[in-house]
């Protein structure tokens, strides 16, 4: 088979998805991203990577950057997502015939996977093209989607940090964080509509505690509350203490609109082992702990554990904050708030409820003891 022509007659395209409304937060973070990608003299194809959990507003970031850059790639700007609807991976081939939407025959595109990259890198030489890709789940589904002409740039956004991204192909890397408490109380009566005063302060405050801070969590419970005037945000905390959060904090079973799906989808990419540590790891809130002290907990060697939490840290699961030199050990971990919206859900059989009464004790007692000396 031919490849396809890259000469073929050029069609702009522009298919950024709109911007989200009521984009609260995060400026410097967006600053920075937007430098990062800003054309100039260069050597290589920029690459940025977003970084975050489900929720997070990975998304929301990402095409906020893209459209304030879209008058610097003239040539387009393309967007795609390297998951279907129903959450899994696309074919090579299918990713790279939506690229293809530009003007090229992609009836002509050849089935190997180097060639089709080839035939992707060929059409855009010298283009000044920004491309977005959404849900990346390997980090060896990047490299065939990068273009080799320097005039081009790349915004990938997935759940796990990935350093060979960073070593290999330069990579700039950034996490997102939670929004703070003050941040989310501007998202919630943003979305609501309500001036802040209509509204119960301290509600609002506990509304987005509840929520985790995560932003996906509070549009849906704005919106949940914004359809329904004669419902107080009081009345859905009450219900949110009450009930299943999980099951509250959903407009349907779509991901986008569900907090249940959204993290079900990290939950379940991630090893067996991974999850019955991240379960177990539920029990203990907002409790700091070490490698050794997850290790009590879960029955295992340390090193065993330092392993399984250093996985859940790169998902974006936990974060990590290092301890003093004098300790041996590396790193302090603690639960992100919106990991325990799901962690509490996901302990709820029997034989995990009575591991964890037999370990939670000396786990805490440990923990007491490195709060007070950091050095154990």
């Amino acid at each position: 088979m031919q490849p396809t022509n890259p000469s073929a007659p050029w069609v702009v395209q522009r298919q950024l998805p709109p911007e989200a409304t009521h984009f609260v937060g995060r400026e410097e973070l967006l600053e920075e991203v937007v430098a990062a990608l800003s054309p100039r003299q260069r050597a290589a194809v920029p690459l940025v990577s977003l970084v975050g959990p489900p929720g997070i507003g990975k998304t929301a970031l990402a095409l906020r950057a893209a459209h304030r850059l879209s008058s610097a790639y003239p040539d387009g700007q393309w967007y795609v997502r390297l998951h279907d609807a129903g959450g899994g991976a696309r074919s090579v081939h299918d990713i790279i015939a939506e690229l293809h939407s530009s003007g090229a025959d992609v009836s002509a595109l050849p089935t190997e996977r180097h060639q089709l990259t080839g035939v992707l890198r060929s059409r855009l030489a010298d283009r000044r093209v920004l491309i977005v890709i959404d849900d990346v789940n390997d980090s060896e589904q990047v490299p065939d989607l990068l273009p080799g002409s320097p005039s081009c740039a790349v915004l990938a956004l997935h759940r796990e940090y990935w350093p060979d991204l960073v070593a290999v192909y330069g990579a700039r890397s950034f996490a997102l964080d939670l929004l703070s408490q003050k941040e989310g109380e501007e998202v919630l009566t943003a979305v609501l509509g309500r001036a802040p005063g209509t509204l119960c302060s301290t509600a609002v405050a506990e509304l987005v505690e509840l929520c985790g801070r995560l932003p996906l969590a509070l549009r849906i419970a704005a919106g949940h509350l914004a359809g329904r005037p004669w419902r107080s945000v009081e009345s859905f905390v009450e219900a949110l203490r009450e009930g299943d959060p999980l099951e509250l904090l959903a407009l349907g079973d779509n991901p986008s609109t569900a907090v249940r799906a959204a993290f079900s989808v990290a939950y379940e990419s991630l090893p067996a082992l991974s999850r019955r540590f991240f379960r177990l790891l539920g029990v203990v809130g907002d409790m700091a702990f070490t490698a050794r002290t997850a290790a009590q907990l879960a029955g295992c060697a340390p090193q065993v554990a330092d392993q399984l939490l250093d996985k859940l840290a790169a998902a974006q699961r936990l974060s990590a904050a290092p301890v003093p030199v004098a300790s041996d050990q590396c790193a302090a971990f603690q639960s992100r708030s919106d990991s325990r919206l799901l962690e509490s859900n996901q302990v709820n059989s029997t034989g995990t409820r009575r591991v964890v009464r037999t370990r939670i004790g000396p786990v805490r007692e440990g923990a007491s003891r490195h709060r007070s000396n950091p050095d154990l």
